[in-house]
């Protein structure tokens, strides 16, 4: 399977786990509104600048070598 679907795939049943989990938690009063409004703004504030940063590493041609620097320099930051 290509990896793109793999992935697609994945999303889409985090996403309906996700809202099922929430529905179930909001009728039950579990559900703190300020926080789930500072959760979405944050994560829509942190995709759209994600969106950007790749289109601007795609451009540059520079995707692959972020990737790798980023991965190396979270794995060297695990262990503190």
């Amino acid at each position: 399977m290509p990896h793109p679907i793999g992935v697609a795939s994945s999303a889409n049943q985090l996403v309906g786990a996700s809202v099922s989990g929430a529905v179930a938690h909001w009728r039950r009063g579990n559900v703190d509104i300020a926080m789930a409004v500072v959760m979405l703004i944050g994560g829509l504030g942190g995709s759209v600048v994600g969106v950007w940063l790749f289109g601007l590493l795609l451009r540059w041609g520079q995707v692959d070598l972020f990737i790798s620097l980023a991965y190396a320099i979270l794995l060297g930051m695990w262990d503190r």
